[in-house]
């Protein structure tokens, strides 16, 4: 919840920056778009980091203008809270962890041992 309201108030202090620096209506229209779009293109939501051009992606890690974008640490942000907040939680940690080829059970690391406490 916190979190959507830091991208909110984030959003709002850029758009009365855009508002206070430039004089025309005309201007603060040509400037949005050159905001917004690598917000979205490079924030990770719609694009895959691994889609981008090798020269500013990674495989392991996240590119540093991924890391630079505003949208990706609400993004990033959102699925979190999201993934914590489900009561299927264990049923989401259990398919990553089975695609990631890994064996932990999802309750050893909430501290659960019966899978009854989560649903």
């Amino acid at each position: 919840m916190a979190d959507s309201f830091y991208g909110s108030l984030l959003w709002n202090l850029i758009g009365l920056n855009i508002s206070a620096g430039m004089r025309t209506v005309v201007s603060i229209y040509i400037l949005i778009p050159l905001i917004l779009v690598p917000q979205l293109l490079l924030g990770g939501a719609m694009i895959n980091f691994d889609d981008l051009h090798k020269s500013i992606s990674n495989k392991v890690y996240v590119p540093v203008i991924g890391d630079l974008m505003a949208t990706r640490w609400a993004y990033e942000a959102i699925t979190v809270e999201q993934l914590k907040a489900t009561s299927l939680r264990v049923l989401f940690l259990s398919m990553i962890w089975k695609r990631a080829g890994m064996i932990i059970l999802p309750g050893h690391l909430f501290g659960i041992k019966d899978k009854s406490q989560f649903i």
